[in-house]
């Protein structure tokens, strides 16, 4: 049987388009995954597409390869944005009522007012949180209509990343021939799939780690208290790492998927703080064939790049904005987490509680995170539709 003759049928692909690698998922109306792809990433970089045709190519074949695995094509795309600078803001708007009474038009126009200042000159909303009301300080949780008051309030939470990289995205997805129907953070994405409502009731913070560009994303009282970016990845690590062993740029190539991995990946919590320099001091565990000595002419400066990720990481937890206690627990994701040792180097760095994060999904690796968290926010209203982002766009403009 032909994929052509296949019926259309609702179904969406899933993106999650990064530097090393593509991963595709396609759900039904139902949000089950019902067919999955994961291809080698080419022309992106901490999340921005640098060399169109090359990323183009690479997104087709997660689509067709997903596609002929479920034997049905997919209607359009829902596509996660993690690069162009993605950040949140919290705005708040009033407005005098006169005459005092609440109606749509008061209503459009506060909005209006907020969308003209949602972001920065060049950004464009990829997410608004559900918006909250005030009148003459009484709280609602939709609008008040016919209401009578003297001033409106309103609370908005966005999501706003550079408006070129999300036009470049787009551009990308839709030469597919898929029409992007919906954009969402992959920090929202990654946090739906390794998280529990119930964490996200309370304080907790989710570190997507990729192989160019780590997402920091905190939750408090259920909604995305901070969303932020850091342009390191454990590419950063494996490179620095592989020229400071070999001069040669062919064996500094081969070292990345060699002896670089190897060594992080045999090596426990304490022998890597000994690798990145840490003031703690290294100890090994005698007698234990999972503990790996230095090599020769290995210094304790060669993992820097990923204690600087950290430390990166570090600053943004301790943020007034990320609305952590001292207490809150942290979560690792994506494809970087899966360095060995990393769990025990983070919690002594950050001094807080970390775990591995899986998607909730257990068939699913930690770099399925994205794709797979994309599927768990599609029915629960979060992300924006291209059609809302257009129309706050124009607004902006």
């Amino acid at each position: 049987m032909r994929l052509d003759a296949v019926p259309t049928s609702p179904i969406r692909a899933l993106l999650d388009v990064g530097s090393s690698k593509i991963a595709c998922a396609l759900i039904d109306a139902r949000g089950t995954v019902i067919a999955r792809s994961f291809v080698a990433s080419a022309g992106v970089r901490a999340g921005l597409i640098l060399e169109p045709s090359l990323a183009h190519g690479a997104i087709a074949k997660a689509i067709v390869e997903a596609e002929d695995a479920g034997r049905i094509r997919a209607v359009a795309a829902i596509v996660a944005v993690n690069g162009g600078g993605i950040a949140s803001r919290h705005l708040k708007a009033d407005l005098g009522l006169d005459p005092p009474i609440v109606t749509s038009e008061v209503v459009a126009r506060l909005q209006q007012s907020l969308a003209t200042h949602a972001g920065t000159s060049g950004r464009s909303i990829v997410h608004a949180e559900p918006m909250r009301f005030r009148l003459d300080g009484r709280a609602f949780p939709s609008a008040p209509l016919e209401r009578f008051g003297r001033r409106l309030d309103l609370d908005w939470d966005i999501i706003t990343a550079e408006a070129s990289a999300v036009q470049r995205l787009v551009a990308a997805v839709e030469e597919t021939g898929l029409p992007v129907e919906r954009l969402i953070p992959g920090g929202l994405a990654s946090a739906a799939a390794v998280t529990t409502e119930q964490e996200r009731a309370n304080a907790i913070a989710v570190v997507d780690i990729g192989h160019t560009l780590t997402t920091i994303t905190t939750f408090n009282r259920g909604r995305c208290a901070l969303m932020t970016a850091v342009a390191l990845g454990t590419g950063h690590v494996e490179a620095e790492l592989a020229s400071r062993l070999y001069d040669d740029p062919k064996k500094q190539g081969r070292i990345t998927t060699d002896r670089a991995i190897s060594l992080i990946a045999h090596a426990d919590a304490p022998q890597i703080m000994g690798l990145i320099g840490s003031e703690r001091p290294p100890q090994v565990t005698t007698g234990s064939s999972a503990v790996m000595q230095p090599s020769a002419g290995i210094t304790a400066n060669e993992i820097s790049a990923l204690e600087r990720l950290l430390r990166l990481v570090a600053d943004r937890l301790d943020l007034p904005s990320a609305s952590l206690t001292a207490s809150s627990p942290v979560v690792l994701t994506g494809g970087g987490s899966r360095l060995a040792g990393l769990v025990g180097t983070a919690e002594w760095l950050w001094a807080r509680r970390v775990r591995l994060g899986q998607a909730t999904d257990r068939a699913f690796a930690p770099e399925w995170a994205v794709a797979v968290g994309l599927a768990a926010v599609v029915g629960s209203g979060l992300g924006i539709s291209r059609a809302r982002a257009a129309v706050a766009e124009r607004r902006v403009a």
